[in-house]
Parts: structure tokens; sequence; C-alpha cells
């Protein structure tokens, strides 16, 4: 937090008065005191920002903001030491939950520092053997990234594909990791992965490369919403030769011919949409091509491509008949 980012929080200093000496240590001490106060918080050391706050309110000249972190910052630290100690996937949420609440903005700017305190103690109430969802938008893998131990979400996502099978998350995980690690093959091999399965579990904030994002952009620009981005996002991108098809990966065909046999026979109930059949279709029909498999198989898929987009139809033929895409990763195993 700079200067000015403190005094807009904290008051501004009262200013000498008539006959008073400046006293240019005061800000240096008021700036301790913040940080002080900031740092507590995040070690979730609630009784030193408790008195951090009360020093600085003791000597601000605006009482009003500062009263209302006291008062906000009383609050949480009750709802805190009535979270449960016990089971730690329940405590991990609890924490989250916490962090998350918006009864917190009293905080103003300091709320940062208290919820990266709170994901940092949910992270650690979590093993890397965790595989089950705390919500159903959100994997323990996750808790690990938002904490920052990108290590531990590698692992914990590794992990939760080991032992589950294929999740379009925890693969969209591992490309960003692999992404921000400088491996962007292996980064567009799991993103490969993650879209064909299911692009509607999928987080903006953990698209990458640089131009993958900009193309998710582009179409949410030209769609005029998020899900349509989504499900245009894997055509987009194969077709530019950014997102390679796991020809090779057996067992992730194999999975996605299981969605499509459900998806004909209605036996998942709600059919899923029609273009998001069709990717699957894709990825499949791609995998026969570039493997040189049953060629009946692929007319087959091509025929149920052809049926579900007329319009996606053409434009793949005529990828194909230009050359196709010359993206030709193959997927690494997962350990």
């Amino acid at each position: 937090m700079n200067r000015q980012a403190q005094l807009d929080l904290f008051g501004s200093l009262r200013a000498p008065g008539p006959g008073q000496r400046s006293q240019p240590s005061l800000f240096g001490s008021v700036q301790v005191l913040t940080n002080r106060y900031l740092a507590s918080l995040e070690r979730l050391d609630l009784e030193g920002a408790t008195a951090a706050l009360a020093e600085l309110a003791r000597r601000g000249t605006q009482p009003g903001p500062l009263t209302v972190q006291v008062a906000t910052l009383a609050q949480f630290t009750a709802r805190y030491a009535q979270l449960a100690r016990g089971e730690a996937a329940e405590r991990a949420q609890a924490l989250l939950d916490l962090a998350d609440d918006a009864a917190w903005e009293g905080l103003a700017d300091a709320r940062s520092a208290l919820g990266a305190g709170l994901v940092r103690e949910a992270a650690q109430a979590l093993s890397l053997e965790a595989t089950t969802y705390l919500r159903p938008d959100l994997h323990p893998a996750e808790v690990f990234l938002r904490a920052g131990h990108e290590q531990a979400a590698q692992r914990c996502a590794e992990n939760g594909l080991a032992a589950v099978g294929e999740d379009a998350r925890l693969r969209h995980v591992l490309a960003y990791l692999h992404s921000r690690a400088g491996r962007d093959d292996l980064a567009l091999v799991h993103l490969g992965h993650a879209l064909f399965h299911d692009p509607g579990r999928c987080r903006v904030a953990l698209l990458a490369p640089a131009d993958v994002r900009s193309c998710w952009r582009d179409l949410r620009h030209t769609c005029g919403d998020d899900a349509g981005a989504w499900m245009e996002l894997p055509f987009a991108l194969w077709r530019r030769g950014r997102l390679p098809v796991p020809a090779a990966d057996t067992a992730f065909r194999a999975h996605l011919e299981g969605l499509l046999a459900r998806a004909e026979c209605g036996s998942d109930g709600a059919s899923p949409p029609p273009r998001l059949t069709f990717i699957r279709a894709l990825c499949c029909a791609e995998g026969v091509r570039l493997t040189g498999g049953d060629h009946a198989t692929m007319v087959s898929l091509r025929a149920r491509l052809r049926g579900l987009d007329a319009a996606w139809f053409a434009e793949y033929m005529a990828t194909l008949a230009q050359g196709g895409p010359t993206c030709r990763l193959q997927a690494p195993p997962i350990s």
C-alpha cells in the first residue's frame, strides 16, 4: 500500500497548529502501525491487528472510517472464533466462506490482507490427496493456487485426475500452471483436454497463454455473453492450430465417446448443448483421422457433426481441405 492509499484509508494527519512545531516522524510512526496492522491481519493475528488498529484510531483525526474498521474487525474476530476446528475440508470451506463474505467490506483496503490470510489457512487445512470438490465449482487444487502454492496446486490436480478421471476444471488448472512456468506446449495439451471435454467448466482467470485469452475476449465481444464465448472457443482455437486434439490419448477419446453415446440415447437426462456435442465429436473424429483409425467410424462421426451444426461442419471440412490445423501436440502422462 503506498503513502496516498494509507492516508486515504486511515485519515490525513493533523496539521500543526499556530506556534506548534511540525512532527516529521509522525507519519513514519503511523506507517509502521499501518504495516503492522496489515501484516497482523494477513497472519490472522487478530489480537495484534486489533491493537494496531486501536492505536491508529487513537492517533487519527478522521475517526469515522476507522471506527467502522474497529467495529468490523471485532465482528470478524467473533465469527472467526466460532469456526469449526474439526474435519479439514469442513474447516477449509468455512474459512473460504468467511474470506468471501461481504460483511467485511468495512475493513476497506485491509480486507484483501485478511482474505489472503484466510485462504492460506484454508490451504494449510487441506491435503494434496484431496479429491472432493469443496463446492460444486471449487476444487482443493484451486485453493492451493489461490494461496500461491503452485507446486501443491499441480500435485493436487494431478492426484485428482489420477484418482477420479477426466475433469475439465483440473485440466484447466494444469494448463494455467504450465503456462505460468513457461511450458506453453504442455499448457495447450491440458487446455485441449479441458476445452474438448467441457469448456463450461473452465475459468477466465486461468486462460493462458496470452493469445488464448485474447481469443476468448474477442469471442466474448462477438457473442455478447460468457457462455457463448466458451462454447465458441475450442472450435476457434482448433481452426487456428492453437488447440491440440489429444489423438494418442485413447483413454480421453474413450471418455468423450462415452459422453457422446449417453447424449445420443438421452441416458444423462437433459441433453448437452449441440455445440458441446459437436466439439466432442470433432475431437473424436480428428483422433481417428490423425491416428489412421477406422474409416467407417470417422465417416459416422462426420455425419453426426453435419447433423449437429451444418455451418460449423462446413468450416471444419474447409479447414481440413486447406491442410488442417498444424497443432499436433500429444498428451503427457499424468503421474
